[in-house]
């Protein structure tokens, strides 16, 4: 679009719609228990938009320690996603004896045999969920949480090529609201190269459209962009009750302090 408002007749990578090249998984079938049992949602406070900066020196400082310890390297959103799931099970103070989840969107594009064409116009995802007892993932050390959420991106692409079904674990009707966690990663998408007519965009943003008790999901987190080349980090968009977001930071700086010394997430 932003080629055809600088007067271009046509885009340069044409749009290709043809949606049949992506089917929908078979219809998923929950199972609630009885209604009297299923949890209702924890009474917190208004919902408020925040975020934080992880130091590039942090993430690959930490990227070292864990090649060091194990020999497997780890990306970036590998290492942010375990930072986030450890700090917001601890700061919300969860009971040891439940479980907690990551949900986070995995790019799927690669998977396919044959690859789409580049045209295609429209979102590929599959939705990973890593899942750990809270005594376990909060005891473990920060290897353990890596490895489990490194595993649950391998089966959900493993899964997909193989074409074997998949239980519908990714949504867990029945889990406590309070112990799931949505995770976002908006680094690379196409946004960034929008030319509106004045250039590059500087600043990507989500508009912010929680609505009171719309979504029962108490934390939900996006990575962007900290600059354009992203030399000073990773930016972390959280929305969260306004009294968990400085105990979540604090659990932040906690949890980074432990591997790199000296180095800590700044505030915007």
């Amino acid at each position: 679009m932003s080629e055809i408002s600088r007067g271009a007749l046509k885009p340069s990578l044409e749009p290709i719609w043809n949606r049949d090249m992506v089917k929908l998984e078979d219809l998923m079938y929950l199972q609630f228990y009885h209604i009297e049992v299923i949890p209702r949602p924890l009474e917190f406070d208004k919902i408020v938009q925040t975020s934080i900066i992880i130091n590039i020196e942090t993430i690959n400082c930490i990227k070292q320690c864990m090649m060091e310890e194990c020999k497997e390297n780890f990306s970036t959103f590998e290492i942010v996603a375990e930072l986030i799931w450890l700090a917001r099970t601890k700061s919300f103070q969860i009971p040891d004896s439940e479980n907690v989840k990551l949900m986070f969107a995995v790019d799927m594009r690669t998977s396919f045999d044959p690859p789409l064409p580049k045209g295609y116009y429209g979102n590929v995802v599959g939705i990973a969920g890593a899942i750990d007892n809270v005594k376990e993932l909060l005891s473990g050390s920060i290897l353990r949480a890596l490895i489990i959420i490194q595993k649950t991106i391998f089966y959900l692409k493993d899964n997909f090529i193989s074409r074997r079904l998949m239980k519908p674990s990714t949504l867990d009707v029945n889990m406590k609201h309070e112990n799931v966690v949505l995770l976002g990663d908006w680094r690379n998408l196409r946004y960034y190269e929008a030319d509106c007519g004045c250039g590059n965009l500087s600043n990507v943003i989500p508009v912010d459209q929680q609505i009171e008790h719309e979504s029962p999901v108490q934390s939900r987190f996006m990575l962007l962009r900290s600059s354009k080349n992203m030399q000073n980090g990773i930016k972390i968009l959280m929305f969260m009750p306004e009294s968990m977001a400085k105990p979540f930071k604090s659990e932040m700086k906690f949890t980074i302090n432990k591997y790199v010394i000296g180095v800590c997430c700044s505030e915007l």
